[in-house]
């Protein structure tokens, strides 16, 4: 398979991750975990362009309080070795 759409709940959490562990490379994988509780942490690491603008939205269209969001840019496309994170 080379498109994934892994859906499930915090006790999920580990199976997801297996299986975004086992996708082949350059699958493309979308993961919807839902967690309860009012003070839901966001961690996002992509490529920084990607991470930037899941930020953004998060923060801006969700309202989602900024000290509770780290982003990291992993990698920057077309760059070799580089990395950023986003404030």
């Amino acid at each position: 398979m080379s498109r994934w759409l892994l859906i499930g709940d915090e006790t999920a959490l580990p199976a997801i991750g297996r299986r975004i562990e086992t996708a082949r490379p350059g699958a493309h994988v979308t993961a919807v975990v839902a967690i309860t509780g009012p003070e839901t942490f966001v961690w996002i690491a992509a490529e920084t362009f990607v991470a930037g603008a899941v930020r953004n939205h998060v923060t801006d269209a969700l309202n989602h309080p900024k000290e509770w969001l780290r982003a990291s840019g992993y990698w920057i496309k077309g760059r070799a070795n580089a990395h950023e994170k986003l404030e």
